[in-house]
């Protein structure tokens, strides 16, 4: 923000990076008003970004002339360090827009199209976060409409460098046909507004020749260098990416999708919202000098060339109406003794379904590859689930299949997981029964075809668990994930889904696989995925099991499983929550009738502790909670209170983490510490949590959907007894655990 800046060549609304700062310790919520009237910005559109005892950074979005004079007013202040709020202010900058290893990643090899998929099947995403000045009350035909307008803006400006490269190439062979004059460009090109590639930036020049690290910086330039002339500045110009592309607006309307499918050319092009033309005439005319050729196998220039995807992640975060950029590929799978060590951890006591709860009158959705609705675990089931929600039906009360294909390939992930959670012989107590063996199943099906599992939106699957006008699923279970990295806009989309839409739901997910560095025989850390990584979601990592489900070798259930990936999160908070049996579970086999099958992965630890949210919802809403109000004990429990039990009851692993899986030498690692992210918790034990009468001797105090309001102190007073209980496993055991919805963070900051 130098004086000499050029007013008028800026947006009239840009996005900036605020910073509230006071001498007092105050929360973001008490230093956000008077950064509000300072500014001018809306309420909805202060996005915080890093809180802590003395400052508060937000993303806004404001007026040049705004920002300016607020910079202004700062330097002028000679006493920074009263009680009084002060501000420093900083535009947001393209490389701040990028979240962090995202060029690394679409760098990699892996966004061609893989061996085992057909180009029709395979996507991936670019997700773009609008500026608060951009996105002021859109719709989403008006979303829409303005991701289309800065995709034209972007292939005006990377025609713009695609002539200058012809020039460079024709000067360099004396062709005197071609002067400097005759390419004067009105526009800038990619190569100028990108600060990395700009020959213009004096000020980047100096700061290169200054650098202790000038090497590593210049390496950095050229890669980026290189993108733009393999990618949006090279004479095909990513041609077949940019007409086979389709955008999706964000459910929130604040931001758009740019799904990437690299078909052939020939495939029709998504239609304009109202049929408009681009609005810098692209399409309809080229400029006459400028050479366009046509890829001869139409992958040079598609999604399948990183160098095309990665110049229009740099190309996007130049443009002034974006505020964050990020990647995201598909999600991929996390592949009667679990009832008992969730319910008691004692072999075979399984106290809940002692006391009739087994899930009865509850509704569990599992989104995966699809179900075997006609197994012996889940049939008979009428074809009728397939177009409406069928109460009647013995498990399968609906199956979505509005991004699936209705199918579960032999074998498939999705029955299994079912069957973890909720599957059932009919009349059988069977070994392979679920954990919630008497809940119902709403499936969404999200892979179509043989191309994997496609990314669901967070906002369409709570909308599916609701879209009937009986009784709605409350509990989501997902056992896949994408990759470990900095909080993402898919958690951003479950934050607020949960925090704003669905706060009576819960939503239960697989850690993921990749806890064990099978090469140099160690533990990996930082390897949880996403959505497990989300604020609001509850991640699930993998124990061993007992008995017949464990291998030889195996030392059982107080041991954690290697392959379990683990925490913390990019910004360290604790993951995972919780753990369950995950090495091994007896699972139903998807189309052979009866065939069960011993697997391994978070992929069915998560299923089975969405199970056990079953049996806790039930014991509320059916008013099994010993108590003496007056208005009787049944009550609808909201999903944090639901996590709030399964984490309370949740007892640490006392051993170590084991290389157990049957192809691998048995292997001890390190030992596992409480609430570590290796374990999170611990082990799942309802009997700890909830009174069961004639079953345990414990009490309970239940808060449900409590409010406190900022500044308020509200006191609970417990009266305890130690060694009351001596000669029994709850001997001074006082667990005492607060769990709530937190608002969605800013992209990259949770």
């Amino acid at each position: 923000l130098n004086e000499s800046d050029n007013e008028e060549t800026l947006a009239p609304i840009i996005p900036f990076l605020v910073c509230s700062h006071s001498s007092k310790n105050k929360s973001a919520f008490q230093r956000l008003e008077p950064m509000l009237e300072q500014t001018g910005a809306y309420l909805k559109d202060a996005t915080i970004v890093l809180n802590d005892p003395k400052k508060t950074c937000y993303h806004i979005s404001l007026k040049y002339e705004v920002a300016k004079e607020i910079r202004s007013a700062m330097i002028s202040r000679k006493d920074k360090n009263n009680d009084d709020d002060h501000f420093t202010i900083l535009p947001m900058t393209d490389l701040m827009k990028i979240q962090v290893n995202t060029m690394a990643e679409v760098l990699q090899e892996n966004w061609a199209v893989p061996e085992t998929a057909s180009p029709s099947d395979w996507q991936r995403l670019i997700r773009v976060g609008l500026s608060s000045g951009r996105r002021m009350n859109l719709n989403e035909e008006e979303v829409v409409r303005a991701a289309h307008e800065i995709i034209d803006d972007i292939r005006a400006a990377a025609e713009v460098g695609t002539r200058n490269n012809q020039r460079q190439r024709r000067l360099q062979q004396d062709d005197k046909k071609y002067t400097n004059e005759s390419f004067t460009a009105a526009l800038s090109s990619l190569s100028d507004l990108f600060s990395l590639t700009s020959e213009q930036n004096e000020a980047n020049k100096r700061h290169l020749r200054k650098n202790s690290n000038a090497a590593k910086l210049s390496e950095s330039q050229n890669k980026w260098k290189r993108s733009l002339e393999l990618g949006l500045e090279a004479e095909h110009s990513c041609q077949v990416m940019f007409n086979t592309l389709r955008v999706d607006a964000h459910f929130n309307n604040k931001g758009f999708d740019i799904v990437l499918n690299p078909r052939s050319e020939q495939d029709t092009q998504p239609e304009r919202v109202n049929d408009e033309p681009n609005n810098d005439g692209i399409e309809q005319k080229r400029h006459d000098d400028v050479e366009v050729v046509q890829c001869e196998n139409g992958i040079e220039c598609s999604a399948s060339n990183k160098h095309c995807v990665a110049s229009l992640i740099m190309a996007l975060s130049t443009h002034p109406s974006i505020v964050s950029i990020e990647t995201e590929g598909p999600p991929e799978m996390n592949d009667f003794e679990s009832q008992w060590i969730t319910q008691s951890r004692t072999e075979g006591k399984r106290p809940l379904r002692g006391s009739g709860i087994t899930g009865e009158n509850q509704i569990i959705t599992i989104i995966d590859s699809g179900l075997d609705i006609n197994n012996k675990y889940f049939g008979p089931t009428s074809n009728t689930v397939f177009d409406r929600w069928d109460y009647s039906q013995r498990k399968v009360v609906k199956y979505d299949h509005s991004i699936g294909d209705k199918t579960e390939p032999k074998g498939g992930h999705g029955t299994k997981c079912a069957g973890a959670a909720a599957g059932k012989v009919a009349g059988t107590d069977n070994k392979a029964n679920g954990v919630a063996e008497d809940a119902k199943l709403h499936i969404i099906d999200i892979q179509d075809g043989n191309g994997g599992l496609r990314m669901p939106n967070a906002f369409s699957i709570f909308q599916s668990m609701h879209s009937t006008g009986g009784q709605p699923s409350r509990i989501a279970s997902g056992s896949w994930a994408t990759a470990y990295k900095a909080y993402p806009f898919s958690c951003r989309f479950f934050d607020e889904a949960l925090h704003d839409l669905y706060p009576g739901d819960l939503y239960v997910a697989s850690t993921g696989n990749g806890g064990y560095d099978e090469n140099n025989k160690v533990s990996k850390m930082r390897t949880v995925g996403n959505p497990a990584s989300c604020k609001n979601t509850l991640a699930v990592g993998a124990s061993e099991s007992h008995g017949d489900r464990i291998t030889s070798g195996a030392k059982g259930i107080e041991y954690m499983a290697a392959f379990s990936s683990r925490g913390p999160t990019y910004d360290d908070r604790m993951k995972p929550d919780l753990v369950a049996p995950g090495a091994s579970v007896l699972t139903p086999y998807a189309h052979e009738y009866g065939k069960t099958v011993e697997v391994y992965g978070t992929s069915f630890s998560a299923p089975t502790v969405a199970g056990d949210a079953a049996l806790v919802r039930q014991y509320f809403t059916e008013g099994h909670l010993p108590c003496d109000w007056k208005n009787g004990c049944k009550f609808d429990p909201s999903g944090s209170l639901v996590k709030a039990v399964l984490m309370n009851s949740a007892a640490p692993l006392k051993e170590q983490v084991q290389v157990a899986r049957p192809w691998l030498e048995k292997k001890l690692l390190e030992k596992v510490n409480e609430y570590d992210s290796t374990q999170g918790m611990g082990l799942v034990q309802l009997d700890s949590s909830l009174p069961l009468p004639g079953k345990n001797r414990i009490k309970a105090i239940v808060k449900n959907n409590k409010q406190i309001a900022d500044g308020e102190i509200q006191d609970i007073y417990i009266q305890a007894t130690p060694g009351k209980c001596a000669n029994t496993s709850y001997k001074h055991d006082l667990r005492v655990t607060l769990a709530w919805y937190d608002p969605p963070g800013a992209n990259s900051c949770a």
